[in-house]
């Protein structure tokens, strides 16, 4: 046995060697065998391959266990598979971890979102890449199947955040290295939709079209009007109880990024005191929120009388926050009456005074309410914060910082403004 254990393949000696103060003896016949000895103890151990790495297994004393034994030992437990290392971004595959990442996001998330981005998983993601293994999904992958013809433009883009995220969670989990998340950097698709949004005559239509209608469906006018004085979306006033009424707010426990308050100014409570009060629903109709099916005919025949078919009732959200702006509102006040909780928005108004946003809720809502109760006539247009700046011959920066302006996003309205005007004037 001690030539077996100090004899290389010729008959030479083999060299010992020392592992953090231990004497290790390799054996001929089953190079993975060897035996350790630490001080008067000797252990026969036996060294294995595991996901790139070298694990060191103890298979007993070699008092009582025979060399035969631990040779036949040795040689099972060399012939097994590798063993699946579940911890490890080279062995686990974007399907096998989906599940994990769904599970461990979950309570971060809406349940409707939550269902949105299972879906995307299953629908766009995993047929792509549910085979790969994690840290095998490269940029390249990736933007190959971004740009390329299998599945829509938008849904691929609705996609790729929860892609971006799943990897996101494989690093945070030490699945892959840091930074190496295969999405990070690489932009969603833009669509050509661009949106519309309504000057002060617009507006001045809207009521016009509105109160045309108001015999036909009270509850869609009264809905469809709130959503213009106050910037909220469809599915927020939908939603919106009587209970979440107080005061000169609307409390929304779960709007799209979370809690919300929707300020209420004058003409705001003036139009709900309006409304009946028998049902939990401020916009409903027999104890559930107004159907779609009530509310899109009355805003088809609407947008058909203001001559833009095309006209979502996002649109007034847009044109809205345009008007807040047109009469100088800070873009982060801005950005508080709607409620953004995306990053860049947030970090503007995260230490923004509740005052100064109900304040400015209800100065644009005074100054709506009476455009949209002219019956029909034209207003004086307001001067516009755009046309300002382009009159003003400054550098957009210089500008900004003048008026309290985060740069970004007044380029980013400056744009969307200029697109709509060329609209309006090609018409």
């Amino acid at each position: 046995m001690t030539k077996s254990l100090m004899s290389g393949a010729k008959g030479a000696p083999v060299k010992p060697r020392r592992v953090s103060g231990d004497r290790l003896l390799r054996d001929e016949e089953v190079p993975a065998l060897a035996r350790r000895e630490r001080g008067t103890k000797s252990t026969w151990v036996v060294f294995l391959r595991a996901g790139g790495r070298t694990r060191k297994v103890t298979l007993g004393d070699c008092a009582t266990l025979p060399p035969d034994r631990a040779r036949e030992m040795a040689r099972d437990m060399v012939a097994q598979p590798e063993p699946e290392d579940t911890r490890s971004g080279d062995r686990m595959t974007v399907a096998g971890f989906a599940e994990t990442f769904l599970a461990d996001t979950a309570p971060r998330w809406k349940a409707s979102t939550r269902e949105t981005n299972r879906k995307a998983l299953e629908r766009h993601l995993l047929p792509v890449f549910g085979r790969r293994r994690l840290s095998h999904v490269t940029r390249e992958d990736v933007t190959a199947w971004l740009h390329g013809s299998q599945g829509s433009a938008g849904a691929k883009a609705r996609a790729l955040p929860v892609l971006s995220s799943l990897f996101a969670h494989a690093e945070l989990l030490g699945l892959l290295p840091p930074r190496s998340n295969p999405c990070k950097g690489l932009r969603r698709h833009k669509s050509g939709f661009a949106a519309t949004y309504l000057d002060a005559e617009g507006f001045a239509a809207l009521g016009a079209a509105l109160r045309a209608q108001e015999a036909a469906c009270p509850q869609a006018v009264a809905l469809i009007r709130f959503v213009a004085l106050t910037g909220c979306r469809r599915g927020e006033a939908l939603d919106l109880t009587w209970a979440m009424i107080d005061g000169n707010r609307a409390a929304l426990p779960d709007a799209k990024s979370g809690p919300k308050a929707i300020w209420l100014g004058r003409a705001t409570r003036r139009l709900l005191s309006s409304l009946p009060r028998h049902a939990p629903f401020v916009f409903g109709r027999d104890g559930q929120p107004l159907p779609k099916t009530m509310l899109a005919p009355v805003w088809d025949a609407v947008r058909r009388d203001l001559g833009h078919p095309n006209l979502r009732l996002h649109d007034l959200r847009h044109s809205y926050a345009s008007v807040a702006v047109t009469l100088g509102h800070d873009l982060v006040v801005v950005g508080g009456l709607l409620g953004h909780a995306d990053k860049g928005s947030t970090a503007g108004y995260v230490h923004l005074v509740t005052g100064d946003v109900a304040r400015a809720s209800t100065r644009v809502g005074r100054h709506l309410g009476a455009i949209m109760s002219r019956a029909g006539r034209a207003s004086r247009k307001e001067p516009c914060l755009f046309t300002t700046y382009l009159r003003s011959k400054q550098r957009l920066d210089a500008f900004c910082a003048a008026h309290g302006l985060d740069p970004d996003t007044f380029h980013k309205d400056l744009c969307q403004w200029r697109v709509s005007t060329r609209k309006g004037a090609a018409r």
